[in-house]
């Protein structure tokens, strides 16, 4: 069971978690897990803010005779 809390900004989130064992097999202790996450294309949109790939906005002429 992981009980824990988050806050989400505009460019990042922060979220705090107990790691609580439901039975001898997941351990006898309780573990604790934090997560920093920032939002990189809201953070520097000039340079993560666009596709990593080209989109294809045209069809081969090959490919639209088999249509």
């Amino acid at each position: 069971m992981n009980p824990g809390l988050a806050y989400v900004g505009d460019t990042w989130q922060v979220a705090a978690e107990a790691i609580v064992p439901l039975n001898s097999e997941g351990g006898r202790t309780i573990g604790v897990r934090a997560h920093l996450f920032l939002f990189l294309d809201d953070l520097i949109p000039a340079v993560f803010g666009k596709p990593l790939l080209e989109s294809v906005t045209h069809v081969r002429p090959e490919a639209r005779e088999r249509r």
